[in-house]
């Protein structure tokens, strides 16, 4: 991951001092077909389909309903991130996928941050506007090396601000859903 030719210098510092990032096109991660990165996207397929074998039927719930309708899910954007200090990505949702997904390559063993102990994780549910929420409803994952978090990309999420000298590393995706061939 650290020494794919896609990953850039990022330059929008959206998500504060990224070092190095990637993202689609024919020189990503998404298309290289050898070593590390194919063997990521089998890791990629088998998890996201027991995903959707445990997910139940729900004829009546949109997302369930869809998991069985007759769809096929896609390995859609894909995109590494080293990052050393971030400020935090803003909290966001993926709307045009229907499942994202974050593998931890590599985790400083202390993060430092406004959020303490929880500097680095990812939240996910809390909405990106003040409705109230509570924080019994918010889910707070610590980023360990080799942990797989699949979700469904309509979901809410964001990284708790953090720093460290020491780089954490991680690639993110969406799997897309279409009709079935």
């Amino acid at each position: 991951m650290l020494n794919h030719s896609s990953l850039q210098v990022s330059t929008d510092g959206s998500y504060g001092a990224v070092e190095r990032t990637a993202y689609e096109g024919y020189s990503s991660i998404l298309h290289d077909r050898a070593g590390a990165a194919m063997t990521f996207r089998r890791l990629l397929q088998d998890k996201v389909a027991t995903y959707l074998r445990k997910m139940p039927a729900d004829p009546d719930h949109a997302f369930l309903r869809m998991a069985h309708a007759g769809t096929s899910l896609t390995l859609g954007r894909i995109w590494g991130l080293v990052v050393r200090d971030a400020k935090g990505a803003a909290r966001h949702h993926h709307g045009d996928a229907y499942l994202s997904a974050i593998y931890y390559v590599d985790v400083p063993d202390e993060m430092y941050g406004p959020d303490g102990s929880r500097a680095g994780w990812l939240e996910i549910g809390r909405p990106d506007i003040d409705i109230g929420f509570r924080d019994e409803d918010v889910m707070y994952v610590e980023p360990i090396v080799g942990k797989l978090i699949v979700m469904p990309a309509y979901i809410f999420h964001a990284v708790l601000p953090t720093s460290n000298p020491r780089a954490r590393v991680s690639i993110a995706c969406d799997i897309m859903l279409s009709p079935a061939p």
